[in-house]
């Protein structure tokens, strides 16, 4: 691991020529947030990471340019992650982070609080593994994508569409794999029953948007796997619908 790569002070701001999507930990625990990193890395995510240990430095961050996602751990000394969380979420340049609270064992009320405060998925830090950092991932994917289905604004469309492309053309062939198959579970909506009116609309809104990112994601996963092109994807989704 390089530790030039990790000193915060020459890791400020997220670079718009590189292509790698841009991630801020914020922990007040070095050794958690080296170990949370690595966890990514080793799920494979690309991120360009940057660190933060208290809030005064995260908001510093933050003005320097946009971030994918943000870490949130709970425990901040005198300060809450969710006093993080109203920061970010409050700020005009971070629309398209992705937050997700790290949070102990058995804080379910503070996960519930988070939630409903505009975090897209948490972590356990005491659970902390690969398969938890990239259900995470794929969960807080997920719902950005459903709140942009069901929404009217092009522009949170467009955003999700470029969150999952980003996170698609940088990522490692597993967790792309990992990315399409969400897809394909949302598409999958479009069997459920609609007779509730608003639902229905809904639904049908949520399937031309989770079509076209499906078409999206498998495209690029030609890039990784040759297999694919001779595996349409209407024919792998055909047992899923």
């Amino acid at each position: 691991m390089d530790e030039k790569e990790f000193d915060p002070k020459t890791r400020d701001a997220p670079d718009c020529k590189d292509r790698r999507l841009t991630a801020l930990v914020l922990d007040d625990q070095a050794i958690d947030r080296m170990r949370l990193i690595d966890l990514c890395r080793k799920a494979g995510l690309n991120l360009k990471f940057s660190e933060a240990a208290d809030i005064h430095e995260m908001r510093r961050l933050l003005d320097l340019g946009p971030f994918d996602i943000v870490f949130i751990d709970y425990h901040l000394g005198m300060e809450t992650g969710l006093d993080a969380l109203r920061i970010l979420t409050s700020h005009e340049e971070q629309v398209r982070a992705i937050p997700i609270m790290v949070t102990s064992m058995g804080e379910h009320q503070v996960v519930v609080r988070a939630m409903r405060a505009g975090c897209l998925d948490y972590l356990v830090k005491d659970d902390l593994d690969l398969a938890e950092i990239q259900r995470a991932i794929t969960s807080a994917l997920e719902r950005r994508i459903l709140l942009a289905a069901i929404s009217q604004e092009r522009a949170t469309r467009q955003l999700a569409r470029l969150t999952i492309e980003r996170f698609a053309a940088t990522s490692a062939p597993k967790m792309v794999h990992i990315l399409t198959g969400m897809l394909r579970r949302l598409r999958s909506l479009r069997s459920a029953d609609g007779s509730a009116g608003d639902i229905a609309d809904q639904l049908a809104e949520l399937n031309g948007a989770c079509g076209e990112l499906i078409e999206l994601v498998d495209t690029i996963r030609t890039d990784f796997d040759p297999a694919a092109t001779r595996r349409p994807v209407e024919a792998q989704g055909a047992g899923a619908r």
